[in-house]
């Protein structure tokens, strides 16, 4: 049986809520990012911010853009 797109968003939303606690997020840090990608060789294409954490603007528009990454934005 499918679920409903209601349903799916009310597990979302509940996931979303569990990361959120469980301390999954943090500012964007080009140090962190940085060592992943030597670490990946690489691989790294795309990464998802929520807007409103510090250091955003800084991260997306100086330094991960630069490196041909995508930085999708969204609500945390």
């Amino acid at each position: 049986m499918r679920k409903s797109k209601v349903s799916i968003l009310k597990d979302l939303s509940e996931n979303i809520k569990v990361r959120k606690t469980t301390g999954y997020f943090s500012d964007p840090d080009i140090t962190v990012f940085q060592k992943w990608q030597n670490l990946s060789g690489g691989l790294i294409k795309k990464v998802a911010l929520a807007p409103e954490r510090k250091g955003v603007e800084e991260f997306v528009v100086r330094k991960v853009t630069e490196q041909g990454t995508v930085a999708a934005l969204g609500p945390g």
